[in-house]
């Protein structure tokens, strides 16, 4: 499998860090006022096409976002905001080999990659000593998910940089960001979870602005 590449650590805020905490604090606020009215938000393009790259050793035998015990024989896969147990069409543009995968685990979290694929998976479609493939996303069946819930995922930073950005969006939204030691398996670097947005258009709202000040965010499905 080739490793997960690192994307070079965040550059700090240099501006619009008070118009961030407002819209945070408004969004979170109409997400809670709606909860019950949310439609989920069509997959934009960029969630429908891009990289595939899959994932083994050391997950296996771990558990899933699901709760499931990862197994990487069987055919499934990683996506950030697909419901689980959606069952997804990949295609290889550049082969046109085919594989159809459940969801049951949640990223990848790595700009321009699109789904996370078993090692079986991978194998279908003959990527499996390359570790990454041009696809293309067709969800063939996706069940109802109306609990579901909104949050960002902020990655590749290092341990300090996610203390900073976490204190700067504490107090912003209901639940404090959390920081998470480790990225992609890798200690040198840390995750900030923004949890807490009922919906999916609020969620994407922060990300955008997070992403426009340098920041690898990332929209996923959660629960309450």
């Amino acid at each position: 499998m080739q490793p997960l590449s690192v994307p070079p650590a965040a550059k700090r805020w240099r501006r619009c860090a008070v118009p961030l905490l407002l819209v945070l604090g408004l969004t979170f606020l109409s997400g809670c006022a709606t909860r019950q009215e949310a439609a989920p938000a069509r997959l934009p393009q960029d969630e429908l096409a891009g990289v595939a790259s899959w994932y083994g050793d050391p997950y296996h035998g771990k558990r899933t976002a699901n709760g499931e015990v990862y197994d990487m024989n069987a055919l499934t896969a990683a996506h950030r905001t697909l419901p689980f147990n959606s069952q997804v069409r990949v295609q290889r543009t550049d082969t046109g080999r085919e594989v159809e995968v459940r969801i049951n685990d949640r990223g990848p979290y790595v700009d321009g990659r699109v789904i996370d694929l078993s090692r079986a998976a991978a194998r279908q479609l003959d990527m499996e000593r390359r570790g990454l493939a041009p696809v293309r996303l067709t969800p063939t069946e996706v069940p109802e998910d109306p609990r579901a819930a909104w949050a960002i995922v902020v990655g590749g930073l290092t341990p300090a940089q996610a203390g900073r950005l976490a204190g700067r969006l504490n107090g912003a939204a209901a639940r404090p960001p959390r920081v998470v030691q480790g990225w992609n398996g890798d200690l040198r670097y840390a995750q900030v979870w923004v949890r807490g947005y009922a919906q999916e258009t609020d969620a994407r709202k922060l990300a955008n602005l997070l992403r426009g000040e340098g920041y690898p965010a990332f929209v996923v499905r959660t629960k309450y």
